[in-house]
C-alpha cells in the first residue's frame, strides 16, 4: 500500500504482512491479536491488532526510532 507522511511530505510504499496470531499483554489487559509487519524498505515496524471487532491497535513498535505504543485503557 502507499503511505503519505505529512511530516515529510513524502509518499512511501509499505508492504503489510500478517505474521501470526498472538496473545499480547499490555497495560489495558490481555488481547488476542494479529501480529502485522509493516516494511518500508528502510525499516520494519510491528503492530499488534486486536482480532475482535472493533480491532483496536493494541501495540506498535516503530522500526525507525524504536518507539513503542501500548494500549493503556480499553472499554467496549
Amino acid at each position: 500500500m502507499n503511505s503519505f507522511s505529512p511530516a515529510t511530505g513524502l509518499l512511501d510504499r509499505v508492504t503489510v504482512q500478517v505474521v501470526k496470531a498472538e496473545s499480547v499483554t499490555v497495560p489495558a489487559g490481555i488481547f488476542a491479536t494479529w501480529q502485522v509487519e509493516l516494511d518500508t524498505g528502510n525499516s520494519k515496524s510491528q503492530a499488534w491488532i486486536g482480532r475482535d471487532a472493533p480491532n483496536p491497535l493494541v501495540k506498535y513498535v516503530d522500526g525507525g526510532n524504536g518507539g513503542t505504543f501500548e494500549l493503556r485503557e480499553y472499554s467496549r
